[in-house]
């Protein structure tokens, strides 16, 4: 998070397109962080759009341009309220004050998830309904869990 004043010092440049912050899901596995990677390089650099990847965890971090080259992966399941969240508040960054105080419960926001895993949870309908999300589409990759046993 750029502190108020990296666009008055230079540190950043004001996105043409007036936004503020584009936050991205980065879940806890290796695919949808790599994707949240591509499309937060993409909007950073190419079209100037702030992004930052939300970790769903306070302390937590899979930035792609985190100093430390962190990539920490979150215990916690906040993939419907991460994207409810950002619905109802719009702006992610107005939780940062909330979420910053320790005594507080992290807030998870997230205006984009790239991949969310159907496990028939209804929730994800519910975003749906409301009108908080697009509809889910299939993106050709197909999960499936077996056990295997060598012969």
């Amino acid at each position: 998070e750029d502190p108020q004043s990296a666009e008055e010092n230079g540190d950043c440049q004001p996105s043409p397109f007036g936004y503020k912050e584009v936050r991205i899901l980065g879940n806890s596995w290796d695919s949808t962080v790599f994707v949240a990677w591509i499309l937060q390089i993409l909007l950073t650099e190419i079209l100037h759009v702030p992004v930052s990847i939300e970790s769903k965890e306070r302390g937590s971090n899979v930035d792609f341009y985190d100093v430390g080259s962190r990539m920490d992966y979150s215990s916690v399941d906040g993939e419907v309220i991460s994207l409810e969240n950002s619905y109802l508040h719009k702006d992610c960054r107005t939780l940062q004050t909330h979420n910053s105080q320790p005594e507080n419960p992290y807030i998870p926001c997230a205006h984009l998830s790239p991949e969310i895993w159907s496990d028939g949870d209804g929730d994800r309908i519910h975003l749906v309904d409301q009108g908080a999300v697009e509809p889910f589409q299939e993106m050709g990759a197909l999960g499936e869990q077996y056990w295997f046993i060598p012969k």
